[in-house]
């Protein structure tokens, strides 16, 4: 593993560390590809080898993938955050202080639906925030 490759994760599990709700591969690459810290082949093999290490969970619906940061990833981060430097850490907060509204909408806010053996439909809405529903609302429409 080459010290980008570590740079890389760490970045993506110290910003799952310093919010309260899951993100995409998109939204973790808005900012890591944006600020140009990697590139995308290296970010993609960063994210499969993390939830293959059980550091990252990922959660799909719809074909989209959302990551949460697992405890032995919170233990990898508090144990070498040291390796992020300073600039970096400063460039995540912001990065998250100005987007925070907005990725959580994004990430937060779900629906999912599915044909019933009745033919209606159920529609499942749900807001959640880490590990935790915050509401979860399931309709029946014709």
């Amino acid at each position: 593993m080459t010290e980008q490759d570590t740079l890389t994760k760490l970045i993506v599990l110290y910003m799952l560390r310093k919010i309260d709700f899951s993100m995409t591969y998109s939204q973790m690459a808005d900012f890591v590809l944006g600020k140009g810290y990697t590139d995308g082949f290296t970010l993609q093999a960063s994210v499969n080898q993390m939830v293959e290490d059980d550091l990252i969970h990922p959660e799909s619906l719809h074909g989209v993938t959302y990551y949460s940061i697992t405890p032995e990833g919170e233990q990898t981060v508090d144990l070498i955050r040291s390796k992020i430097s300073i600039p970096i850490r400063e460039d995540i907060v912001d990065y998250l202080k100005q987007n925070k509204v907005r990725l959580r909408n994004e990430s937060s806010i779900r629906a999912d639906y599915f044909r019933t053996t009745t033919g209606e439909y159920q529609v499942h809405c749900y807001i959640r925030e880490k590990d935790y529903d915050l509401l979860d609302l399931t309709l029946t429409v014709m």
